[in-house]
């Protein structure tokens, strides 16, 4: 990247994960709140047929994701809501799917 140039990072919202999750989830290890680690479990249409497949998503939070972002050197401009289908500039909520941000 040029220096200056703009930069934008979508994510899903760990805010809006955390919000969702049940004790029940916790328990058995399908959400670790320590790390922010969710397991997913996806069935993935293949050639020889479908393959089960899991494996971990790392949830981020904004203030978290914003300190990773500027200690590589961005200057974080805005953290704005939304998902893939609807995207605006207005400011974060805790019931977002994902949220950006731009630098």
């Amino acid at each position: 990247m040029k220096p200056g140039s703009p930069f934008v990072l979508t994510t899903l919202n760990g805010y809006w994960t955390i919000r969702q999750i049940t004790p029940e989830q916790i328990e058995s290890a399908e959400f670790d709140p320590a790390t922010m680690t969710q397991r997913i479990t996806e069935e993935f249409d293949m050639p020889g047929g479908p393959v089960e497949r899991s494996y971990p998503e790392r949830l981020f939070i904004p203030p978290e994701l914003v300190a990773i972002v500027e200690s590589a050197g961005f200057d974080v401009q805005h953290v704005w809501r939304g998902n893939a289908a609807r995207w605006e500039r207005k400011p974060l909520n805790m019931d977002e799917m994902e949220f950006m941000i731009v630098s």
